[in-house]
């Protein structure tokens, strides 16, 4: 047993399902030929811009964080990854703990925990080469504020390669990334209520709960009715069951609420300071539709694919809110989660207009 194993299996955080040490070794092997390089002036340029952002973020939603710290870290592919192993730990070890999984015998449980952190470490090592920034929640319990991450490697290619201005390229990527922090830190109850969509989707994971019958009928409607069944969930929406399904559809609804509501927010705080910034949002969005073969498979099955369209529907219901009723309407939406959209909402924005100008919330529970 590897230490890391070893240590989980002794502490008081329950069994583990995943071998974060080769999920951390697999990425590196992925990553080998890939590291990318980085750039000196990143770090400078990122102190100074991320402020900024911040600045004229705040001053385009009205959110306001508690504290007036935002902590932002430059990191290479490699420390993204694990980064993100350690969020996925402080996540799924808690939650691991309070559920009522078979206890198998060391000798069978290993490969388990094995091909678990193959497929995590695969998946994360892929990714890393993806990500430009990331806002990260999860890490929000382990002190006052979380952390935006900015890929270094990633952004820097993306200058080269299509001769962005990279003062510019920057400040636009932290108007993304910080508008997440904000959503997250001006609105109290959003981390909550976000983290018990996940606690109640491992609830749901029970080893009697799932129901292949009912996730093969699930699958064949979808496929009758012309959808694709990767389309909207990824390969959760293939071995889930109606309750996990249901809130898997609440998660994503919030989710490309905050995505879209993420894009124009950084579109109107570009409009003065960013003169390229139209000019990077159609080369990115491009670059999204142009993924073909096996990165298209991939990036369906882990959900990616969900979550482009995200930028696009959510930017859609934030744009028509906003058109219909100004920031005032749109602020209705940080009440409380039952003022949240649904997802036929985010599809259809006027249903939910007209349910919160009648004084109705949604049923979320």
């Amino acid at each position: 047993m590897d230490k890391t194993d070893q240590t989980a299996t002794n502490s008081q955080a329950g069994p583990q399902t995943v071998s974060w040490n080769i999920a951390q070794n697999i990425a590196s092997l992925v990553l080998w030929k890939h590291s990318g390089w980085m750039s000196e002036s990143l770090q400078d340029d990122f102190k100074e811009l991320v402020p900024m952002a911040k600045g004229l973020v705040e001053d385009a939603t009205g959110l306001k964080p508690a504290s007036e710290e935002l902590n932002a870290m430059i990191v290479d592919r490699l420390e993204w990854v694990r980064l993100n192993i350690t969020s996925f730990q402080h996540l799924f070890q808690p939650l691991i703990a309070g559920l009522d999984l078979p206890k198998l015998p060391e000798p069978l449980a290993r490969p388990g925990r094995a091909i678990a952190g193959a497929q995590l470490g695969t998946i994360l090592g892929w990714m890393s080469s993806r990500v430009l920034g990331q806002y990260d929640l999860l890490m929000l319990d382990k002190q006052e504020n979380g952390y935006v991450y900015f890929v270094g490697p990633n952004i820097i290619q993306l200058e080269t390669q299509y001769n962005f201005p990279p003062r510019q390229f920057r400040l636009w990527i932290a108007l993304h990334e910080v508008t997440h922090s904000l959503q997250f830190e001006g609105v109290p109850w959003l981390k909550d209520y976000l983290l018990s969509l996940l606690n109640q989707t491992f609830t749901a994971i029970q080893p009697t709960s799932y129901d292949f019958k009912e996730s093969t009928k699930h699958l064949i409607d979808q496929v009758r009715s012309g959808k694709n069944p990767l389309g909207e969930l990824g390969i959760l929406g293939l071995v889930s069951n109606r309750e996990q399904l249901s809130v898997l559809r609440k998660m994503q609804a919030v989710m490309t609420l905050l995505e879209g509501h993420g894009d124009v927010v950084m579109d109107h705080a570009a409009k003065q300071h960013i003169p390229e910034a139209q000019h990077f949002s159609d080369v990115l969005k491009q670059r999204r539709n142009q993924a073909s073969g096996i990165t298209r498979i991939l990036l369906q099955l882990v959900g990616l694919e969900a979550k482009m369209r995200q930028y696009a529907q959510g930017e859609h219901f934030v744009n028509y809110v906003l058109e219909t009723g100004g920031r005032g309407l749109l602020d209705q939406i940080w009440q409380g989660p039952e003022w949240l959209p649904t997802l036929e909402d985010i599809y259809d924005p006027s249903a939910w207009v007209a349910r919160v100008n009648n004084g109705n919330r949604a049923v979320l529970s």
